[in-house]
C-alpha cells in the first residue's frame, strides 16, 4: 500500500538571521567595564532597508525585554509592590 504524504506546496520563509540578509552586520565590541556587547549594523543602501531595520529593532526590543524580565520580573514596566 502506498504512504500518503501531506505537505505544503508554499515554499518555506526565512526566518531570524537568515532573513536578514547580507545588510545587517553584527559586530562584537568591549563596553567601558570590558563586557562584550553585541550591536547590529545596518547597510543604509540595501534593498530591503525597511525591512532590514525592523528585525534589528525587534532584536532590540526583545533583549530589553529579557534583560527588564530579569531585573524586575515583568518585561514591559517595573512593578510596584506596597
Amino acid at each position: 500500500m502506498a504512504k500518503v504524504k501531506i505537505s505544503s506546496l508554499n515554499p518555506r520563509t526565512k526566518k531570524g538571521r537568515a532573513a536578514a540578509g547580507k545588510g545587517i552586520k553584527v559586530k562584537l565590541l568591549r563596553d567601558e567595564k570590558g563586557k562584550i556587547i553585541r550591536v547590529f549594523s545596518l547597510d543604509a543602501n540595501s534593498d530591503a532597508f525597511g525591512s532590514k531595520l525592523r528585525y534589528t529593532f525587534g532584536r532590540s526590543v526583545a533583549k530589553a525585554r529579557r534583560e527588564n524580565k530579569k531585573k524586575f520580573g515583568a518585561p514591559d514596566r517595573v512593578l510596584v509592590r506596597n
